[in-house]
């Protein structure tokens, strides 16, 4: 590539022009000379006026150049033509007062120039220059009074030598910065340059200043917004000290920016500094920013750097290849703090989120992020580690003894070791965050999944799980193996849905003890402290269910929270809540079986209420029919008050003792114990009390009843059809319709195992019975021996009874009849007795059970 000259006129034709000037018309100087136009090697020249004081004084009103046509040269001048150049020039203006060219013309603008003999004085449009040239022995002096380029606002003087010989120049100055608006000093800048026609070295130093602004007006325009923003406004400080630049400048244009991209060197100390690093952030605090400028990168050195309070020590900023169409912004922060929201703002401005906000603990942090500030494409990479540290996340506090977090653009990956969640989870935990895809997966190694009462219990188990984030409004959580999803919101109610309970059948005794065979399970929470629960439960043994609807599905609402526990149905007609102080039962219309409520389990020992109208509770699988029944239970003590129409009955468990007063009972609620219709009609009472040994001894009353139904009686009734001498106790009062009762009463002693029948004593209106015996209660068996008794004269019935043994003469002419049950109860076998075997009766039979239930009513 070709080199213009050093000159736009060339130098030769600037001096041919003076000697001209100077020889053709030197005779006339005395009386002065005055020409109005002419041209010279083709410059053009109008007013022009020399004359003679002392020495020469030229005057030119105007100096066109734009019609000279520059010349090309790919060559420097010689040494010698440079001498000889200079040393014309000298001595030419060894003859001059004074010159003044009112206007020069040149391509794009105007200027003037004036000489006073020592010092010249040149205005250009936007530049004001006085300097002094002096040449001795091959050096040129330069000695640059004023230098101001009106439009930059810049100031300089400085003096400096050229050597003519070694065509190199060495000049030191001041470079003054002011404000365009009110003129004051923004920055000066001591300067030094070197050099010779092809680069000049240039380096410096500058006193104290606000900022760098003001270079924005003499650099090119940046087309990249974010770099000028990093240059310009990034960071603002007390005052700025510019220790130390130097660059090499080629005099050719085309390789400034290549030769500053490589040469530019500078340092700079920014005091009581801060560096924003976006925005919306708070900005990095430090006393002292060390900026250094070198290979092409500008790096921020804060000394004990501070973010909202967090030491950020070692920390450092830098902008790489900032001359260039690839500038790179690289962050690298160093923390060792919690996870707190203040670090959660630098880590979310760059799109990396870590919901987690740290409890206990501090994490040790150390991050790189990468910019690239044309494309604005974010990469980071980091690690963050803690020990022995809790997070929360929307309520939801876990603790860790080691927590292990490595970033790598795009992955984030996590590993939790000893993690738990209050005293219902220990797991082990290892994850992995894409955040181009927004996706999270990984591993829940589950060491003890324990949540109260039964309803899950996992241990040793690998559970798989799924997080999406893509949904700006919620988190997608799933767990397939155990076919969970849940939605978290950042803002609003999360939710948290079990489709299927099959898969949690093996892992809950709750869902067995219920025997839940299927169902699903929907979770609501705002805040992971209130839950809202909706259960709907197929269970193949129901343990509540309406009285006039049964079903084996159940479907509930539940309200959770620390405080209290309530659910209900959806009828609102069984409800049940538990508070710190109680709880309290609801019920109308329902069967509630209670031995499967698993009622010996509950350890919190809070007073317990029951209210409840027109139901029903199974209890040892006997029903009982209760209008209204109110209970409450607390510590050690029980009181059940029951009604049913005019029946009333009353419970009390106080610790051992137990007592039992129920009177006027009818027939609905006796065959409702006895599961069929075995009495029509009549009123039954019962009195009992436990001993000592926690036998419970009563009396049972009845009146006025019609017996049917009854296994034994129809054994019975089939058993008198085979003896003709026992026809004639059939009658109205004894038949196939039932056994007619006036009255009745029952001695009983009852424990786990047995009913020991001490004394019954049944009158009919026909016959009456009494018996001993026991029922073998877990293998129902019957062994119970009785006398029918018949009060007919002897007259009208001895002649029809054709075996004597079976019949016994009474003092009140009364005659009995020896008959044994004996057997499985739901079966029982009848048979006639001996006179011996009714005197020894019951105790042979007692002798004949394994375990003696003699002893329920004593222990001798």
């Amino acid at each position: 590539m070709k080199k213009k000259s050093f000159r736009i006129l060339n130098f030769s034709i600037f001096i041919s022009i003076f000697f001209t000037l100077f020889i053709g018309l030197y005779a006339f100087l005395i009386h002065g000379i005055s020409l109005d136009k002419f041209r010279i090697y083709g410059v053009e020249i109008e007013g022009f006026y020399l004359s003679l004081d002392k020495k020469l004084i030229l005057k030119v009103d105007t100096l066109n150049l734009e019609t000279l046509n520059s010349q090309e040269n790919n060559q420097k001048p010689s040494i010698q033509t440079q001498i000889h150049y200079a040393k014309t020039l000298h001595t030419l203006l060894q003859y001059f007062q004074h010159i003044h060219f009112k206007q020069i013309k040149l391509k794009g603008y105007q200027a003037n120039l004036l000489y006073d003999g020592e010092n010249f004085t040149i205005n250009f449009p936007n530049i004001y220059a006085k300097l002094s040239l002096v040449e001795k022995d091959s050096m040129i002096f330069l000695n640059l009074q004023d230098l101001y380029l009106h439009r930059l606002g810049i100031y300089t003087q400085g003096q400096g030598v050229y050597s003519l010989k070694n065509q190199n120049l060495d000049f030191k100055g001041v470079l003054n910065f002011l404000d365009l608006q009110n003129h004051n000093l923004l920055s000066s800048i001591n300067l030094k340059a070197s050099g010779d026609f092809e680069e000049l070295e240039i380096s410096g130093s500058s006193l104290p200043f606000k900022d760098i602004k003001f270079l924005e007006k003499i650099l090119p325009p940046f087309s990249n917004t974010i770099l000028k923003e990093w240059i310009f406004d990034n960071y603002e400080a007390e005052n700025i000290n510019l220790e130390y630049f130097s660059f090499i400048l080629p005099t050719n244009s085309e390789e400034i920016l290549p030769s500053l991209s490589k040469t530019l060197k500078a340092k700079a100390v920014l005091r009581n500094a801060k560096v924003h690093f976006q925005k919306n952030i708070s900005p990095l605090i430090s006393k002292e920013i060390t900026l250094i400028f070198k290979d092409n990168t500008l790096e921020f050195h804060p000394a004990s750097p501070t973010y909202e309070g967090i030491s950020l020590q070692d920390s450092k900023v830098a902008i790489k290849d900032i001359l260039s169409n690839h500038a790179i912004l690289e962050i690298n922060l160093y923390a060792n703090t919690p996870l707190t929201s203040s670090i959660h703002k630098v880590l979310e401005s760059y799109q990396i989120f870590l919901p987690l906000t740290q409890l206990k603990s501090n994490t040790q942090a150390t991050l790189y992020l990468g910019v690239d500030l044309h494309s604005l494409e974010v990469t980071y990479k980091g690690i963050f580690s803690t020990q022995d540290a809790s997070f929360d996340y929307k309520g939801v506090v876990i603790s860790g003894k080691d927590f292990l977090v490595k970033l790598e653009n795009p992955l984030i990956d996590v590993k939790i070791q000893q993690l738990s969640f209050k005293d219902i989870l220990k797991a082990n935990t290892n994850f992995s965050i894409n955040t181009k895809t927004h996706q999270l997966s990984g591993d829940l190694d589950i060491v003890n999944l324990e949540i109260k009462e039964g309803i899950l219990s996992i241990q040793n188990h690998l559970l798989p799980f799924i997080v999406d984030f893509n949904n700006p409004s919620f988190t997608y959580l799933n767990f397939p193996t155990f076919n969970i999803e849940a939605n978290l919101t950042h803002t609003d109610t999360s939710t948290f849905y079990f489709k299927d309970l099959k898969p949690l059948i093996a892992y809950s005794e709750f869902l067995q003890n219920y025997n839940i065979e299927e169902g699903n399970i929907d979770i609501s929470t705002k805040d992971f402290s209130n839950f809202l629960m909706r259960l709907n439960l197929i269970s193949s043994a129901p343990f509540m269910y309406q009285k006039d609807k049964p079903s084996n599905e159940l479907s509930l609402e539940l309200e959770y929270s620390k405080d209290i526990l309530k659910f209900k149905t959806k009828d609102n007609l069984a409800q049940y809540s538990s508070t710190q102080d109680k709880k309290e039962i609801l019920l109308q219309d329902y069967v509630l079986d209670i031995d499967k409520l698993n009622l010996s389990k509950n350890t919190d020992k809070l007073p317990t209420y029951l209210k409840a109208q027109n139901s029903i509770f199974i209890y040892k699988e006997l029903p009982i029919l209760a209008d209204i029944l109110e209970a409450k239970a607390y510590d050690d003590f029980l009181e059940i008050t029951l009604q049913h129409k005019n029946g009333k009955a009353k419970i009390i468990k106080n610790k051992k003792d137990l007592e039992i007063n129920a009177n006027n009972f009818g027939d609905e609620f006796a065959n409702s114990l006895a599961k069929k219709q075995a009495f029509s009609k009549g009123i039954f009472s019962l009195k009992a009390k436990n001993n000592q040994d926690g036998i419970l001894i009563g009396e049972l009353k009845f009146y006025n009843t019609s017996i049917k139904q009854l296994k034994v009686l129809q054994n019975l009734l089939a058993f008198i059809d085979t003896i003709p001498s026992l026809l004639s106790l059939k009658s109205p009062g004894f038949n196939n319709e039932g056994y007619l009762v006036k009255e009745g009463t029952m001695d009983f002693g009852l424990n786990e195992d047995y009913l020991a029948i001490n004394n019954l004593n049944i009158k009919g209106s026909s016959m009456d019975l009494e018996g001993k015996g026991v029922l073998d209660l877990k293998n129902k068996v019957i062994d119970l021996n009785t006398k029918l008794i018949t009060i007919k004269s002897l007259s009208n019935i001895i002649n029809k009874i054709p075996v004597v043994n079976y019949i016994f003469l009474g003092k009140d002419g009364t005659i009995s009849t020896g008959v044994k049950i004996s057997g499985n109860l739901d079966n029982p076998k009848i048979t006639t007795q001996t006179a011996q075997d009714i005197l020894l009766s019951p105790f042979n039979v007692l002798k004949r059970v394994i375990t003696s239930p003699i002893q329920i009513f004593t222990k001798d």
